[in-house]
């Protein structure tokens, strides 16, 4: 495996969300697909409860078919990916998690978005990666997602600002 001293950036994307959960997939994972955000409502809704609708999530994070977190408002915010590891800090992490995650990469191409659109040409392309499983971390500045809660459009977000969050990648071969 190869080791990382520093993380090296993979790119930035900037989005408007919708539904206040994200997530990063694989283009030719099983999970990009649409139609799973209304199964999560069907399985809510059958149990009356928000953990059947997020158990629908962490059981495809399980898998490695992609990995989510939650945020409290809508808005527009800045994702920065890194290729290498950061510890887990407590309170960072995707849905879930008490540790890293999991994300397999059969194509190697990384989309972000919102899970409300999952499978929908709205997810955002951001990087490229060499095929193969990685294992997934993420650091979240919970100051800058105040700052640009509730913006509506991309150009509201401030160039000097950000990340609201940095997800790490590292291939585990």
């Amino acid at each position: 495996m190869r080791r990382f001293e520093e993380a090296e950036p993979l790119g930035d994307v900037v989005l408007r969300t919708e539904g206040c959960y994200l997530g990063i997939v694989d283009a030719a994972s099983p999970s990009n697909r649409g139609g799973h955000w209304q199964r999560a409502l069907q399985a809510a809704h059958a149990d009356s409860e928000l953990g059947s609708f997020n158990e629908y999530w962490l059981r495809l994070a399980s898998e490695g078919q992609l990995q989510a977190w939650t945020f409290l408002f809508d808005g527009v915010y800045k994702i920065a990916f890194r290729m290498g590891r950061v510890p887990h800090l407590e309170g960072d992490g995707f849905l879930g998690a008490a540790s890293d995650g999991v994300l397999w990469c059969p194509s190697g191409r990384v989309l972000v978005g919102s899970l409300a659109q999952l499978g929908d040409v709205s997810w955002q392309e951001v990087l490229t990666v060499r095929p193969g499983r990685y294992v997934c971390s993420m650091k979240s500045a919970p100051d800058q997602q105040l700052s640009h809660q509730n913006l509506e459009r991309l150009d509201d977000y401030p160039a000097d600002d950000g990340p609201d969050w940095t997800i790490y990648l590292s291939p585990t071969d």
